[in-house]
């Protein structure tokens, strides 16, 4: 694995899916196969997508384009709800550069993270074949949501 982002979607199976709270679809020709992403992943993506638009002055007024103010829009609420999820605590302290000088934050904190390399190879060992047939529909599903479907702002806690 040379790029964080390049894992992609990941394909689980029927036991590693029923227990989860949001549904998935399971993948054609794959009896038993579902696929996820998991937000880690996608959130990378997103960061990216973000980069670039800042660094390369890419024209965001192109709704057709990758860079398209509606995918930006997308990125950065997809960021702000995984910041405002995972709530990252870590207490950023104070200091100062010499007496003379007024404190200041010192963002070079050690924090607690899970291990990402070990993220990656869960999903890297689970990717899923590059080209999937995102048309049709699993009659056979075992878990029954091979007609899921979902409608926007049907997720409310």
């Amino acid at each position: 694995m040379t790029n964080m982002m390049e894992v992609g979607i990941s394909s689980i199976s029927a036991a590693e899916a029923r227990p989860m709270e949001n549904k998935t679809l399971p993948i054609p020709g794959e009896q038993g196969r579902y696929i996820i992403q998991l937000a880690v992943f996608h959130q990378l993506h997103c960061l990216n997508i973000i980069r670039k638009g800042i660094y390369y002055g890419v024209d965001m007024t192109n709704v057709d384009d990758l860079f398209g103010i509606e995918h930006i829009d997308h990125c950065i609420d997809m960021l702000r709800q995984s910041l405002m999820c995972t709530s990252d605590v870590t207490p950023i302290t104070f200091s100062r550069k010499s007496l003379r000088e007024p404190m200041q934050g010192v963002a070079e904190v050690i924090h607690t993270c899970r291990n990402f390399p070990q993220i990656q190879k869960w999903a890297w060992d689970r990717r899923a074949r590059d080209k999937l047939d995102k048309t049709t529909i699993v009659k056979d599903d075992p878990l029954g949501w091979g007609s899921y479907t979902y409608v926007p702002g049907t997720l409310a806690r």
